[in-house]
């Protein structure tokens, strides 16, 4: 269901950012830079699904250990990396550093879970 959802929000944040954001703003310029926003936490929406379903079964096994770890790890590696592509792309850089740590969550979460199923196996 996560998966479905993730898919619907990338292609409407990806394809119509500016759109979406011009129902809450009129002025232009704010839903422009707006629909950038959109577009780019849109790449990262199947990963974001993909973490919250990979923490619930985690916490479905008792072992919350893991998602705690790579969520503090990512999060506070958001702070960084926002100011160092924020100093050369400027406030897209803070939007991407999100995207980007989003992805790793995800994915890490998804095959740390995995390793520990083929452990448990």
């Amino acid at each position: 269901m996560l998966g479905a959802l993730g898919v619907v929000v990338t292609v409407a944040f990806v394809g119509l950012g500016e759109e979406i954001f011009a129902l809450f703003v009129q002025e232009q310029e704010a839903y422009l830079a707006g629909g950038n926003y959109l577009m780019i936490l849109g790449f990262s929406q199947l990963f974001m699904m993909l973490e919250i379903t990979t923490q619930g079964m985690f916490n479905g096994l008792g072992r919350t250990t893991p998602p705690a770890i790579v969520s503090i790890f990512f999060n506070t590696l958001r702070i960084p990396l926002a100011l160092f592509l924020g100093a050369r792309i400027g406030v897209t850089g803070v939007w991407w550093a999100i995207t980007i740590t989003s992805l790793f969550k995800g994915s890490i979460l998804f095959f740390w879970y995995l390793a520990l199923r083929r452990k448990r196996s």
